[in-house]
């Protein structure tokens, strides 16, 4: 019998006439990485606020851990959130704000300053932690949201849009990040990532759901979608390309380079040493005095995936 951390039934939400997520029946297990897909306003954001409790539902039933979310607010406790846009305090530095979200959170003033610092690290912000939080950049704002929901570590997190406002390179180490951190849990910990960029989600998520306009229209597991496990290929835009090219060709990680032109690199990398990569590129890319125009998953087989389960559903209204 499969966990699930999440469970809605006939989940309705109305905004005056409009019907914005419509009887939706969604399971998320429990341990691993939930991909939550569809594109912009399909309901998602709407779901998640819903699911964490931030607004009310027209109709329909949430259970978290297995209780009814209603009934039993003490489980929101377990829950972090990352919402699309998150706020940080006018005044207070990047060490203050989770130290605030700390204390909401109950954490003790003998162990706060250890995880504050240690979250920070972990969203590549402990040399920010005295700056003022309103003076971060938009993608460090976003690093500071994911650090808030993180404080209290919880069993469950909730991330919307969590690549928003992040440089392609951020946005690869974070995801790398979230993946240790489940795998290192043991799979205790869940994971739920709403987003409408599918590839990112693909390369680390182990079961999915896609929504559009509030329905559900497809669910499964990743591995369904014809996902080669073997190696992760990736499309890198950098910039000068060839030297990056000439330095990652003699790389064990690398099993296959090509250099397609003067900005863009094919690159194929063992499975088991893609965290490798993660740590060496910064470094090399510092050396070569290069940049990160983009960097994404070549193949998306969650896209085609996608796209035939709309167009089905448009298919069957018409």
């Amino acid at each position: 019998m499969t966990d699930y951390v999440i469970e809605t039934h006939e989940l309705t939400k109305f905004y005056g006439e409009l019907n914005v997520v419509h009887r939706l029946n969604l399971k998320i297990p429990q341990g691993g990485i939930f991909g939550f897909l569809g594109p912009n306003g399909a309901g998602k954001s709407t779901t998640i606020k819903m699911i964490t409790g931030l607004i009310k539902s027209s109709s329909g039933t949430i259970k978290i851990f297995g209780q009814e979310a209603r009934q039993h607010r003490k489980i929101f406790h377990r829950i972090g959130y990352l919402p699309e846009h998150p706020a940080a305090y006018a005044g207070m530095t990047a060490y203050s704000f989770l130290q605030y979200m700390g204390r909401l959170h109950g954490i003790s003033k003998n162990f706060i300053q250890h995880r504050i610092l240690e979250t920070l690290d972990f969203v590549d912000l402990g040399r920010m932690a005295y700056h003022d939080a309103d003076k971060l950049s938009a993608g460090q704002k976003q690093r500071l949201g994911l650090a808030a929901a993180l404080i209290h570590d919880p069993d469950l997190l909730i991330l919307d849009e969590p690549s928003a406002n992040l440089d392609p390179l951020s946005r690869f180490q974070l995801f790398n990040q979230l993946k240790k951190m489940v795998k290192e849990s043991n799979k205790e910990k869940t994971v739920v990532i709403s987003s409408h960029i599918l590839p990112e989600v693909e390369r680390l998520a182990d079961h999915f759901a896609i929504i559009n306009q509030g329905s559900l229209v497809m669910e499964g597991e990743i591995k369904t979608l014809g996902l080669q496990l073997s190696n992760i290929e990736l499309l890198l835009a950098v910039s000068p390309a060839k030297a990056i090219y000439q330095a990652l060709e003699a790389k064990p990680y690398v099993d296959e380079i090509i250099l397609l032109n003067d900005s863009e690199i094919r690159l194929i990398l063992k499975t088991d040493q893609e965290e490798q990569f993660q740590i060496e590129l910064p470094d090399l890319l510092k050396q070569q005095n290069a940049k990160i125009i983009s960097l994404k998953t070549a193949q998306a087989p969650i896209e085609r995936a996608f796209l035939q389960a709309l167009q089905s559903k448009v298919d069957m209204r018409n």
